[in-house]
């Protein structure tokens, strides 16, 4: 959670407006979507399939733009 409250701290303004894309499978996605609501930034998160179904709901309610690819983390890093 404080690594992506953090991270999201340290970009631009240039890449507030631009947002962030990240693969995680939960806890990461959620982190992000919850920092992207509260400071404006625009968040979109690649899942695989066998995320769990509440991580990939909770990730929506925070506003982040969820898209499931893969099979598993590496095949949604890769975009498979």
């Amino acid at each position: 959670e404080r690594g992506a409250c953090n991270a999201l701290h340290l970009f631009s303004s240039e890449q507030k407006k631009r947002g962030v894309i990240a693969a995680s499978a939960g806890n990461h996605a959620l982190a992000l979507a919850r920092h992207g609501k509260r400071m404006g930034i625009p968040v979109t998160v690649v899942m695989p399939t066998v995320a769990p179904m509440t991580k990939v709901m909770n990730c929506r309610d925070y506003g982040a733009n969820v898209i499931i690819n893969g099979a598993h983390i590496v095949e949604s890093k890769v975009g498979k």
